[in-house]
C-alpha cells in the first residue's frame, strides 16, 4: 500500500499534445551535428558541404531551425527569435 501523503512521484500534466507543444515557441537546444546526418532536404536546401560539422539549433519538437560553423552564431540566431537555448550532448 503507498502512503499518498508521502507519495513523492512526478505526475505528468495535460494530456499527451499539450505536452508534445510544451516549450514549443520558446525552448530550443544547441547540439554539434555532421552535415552527413542530417535530413537531405536540409542538406540541398542550404547547399551544405559533405561530412562537416557545424553547430545545429533545434525546436523543442525537434525541427532543425538554423546551422553555423560557430556556436556564438546560433546562441545569436536564438536570442534574435526569443528562444531559451539550451545545450544537448
Amino acid at each position: 500500500m503507498t502512503d499518498k501523503k508521502n507519495d513523492k512521484r512526478i505526475r505528468p500534466f495535460g494530456s499527451a499534445i499539450e505536452f508534445s507543444s510544451f516549450g514549443k515557441s520558446t525552448l530550443a537546444y544547441i547540439r554539434r551535428v555532421n552535415t552527413d546526418d542530417l535530413p537531405i532536404e536540409v542538406t540541398l536546401e542550404e547547399n551544405l558541404p559533405a561530412d562537416t560539422n557545424m553547430w545545429a539549433l533545434f525546436g523543442a519538437d525537434g525541427k532543425p531551425l538554423a546551422l553555423a560553423d560557430e556556436m556564438s552564431m546560433i546562441l545569436q540566431d536564438a536570442e534574435d527569435h526569443d528562444l531559451v537555448a539550451m545545450q544537448r550532448h
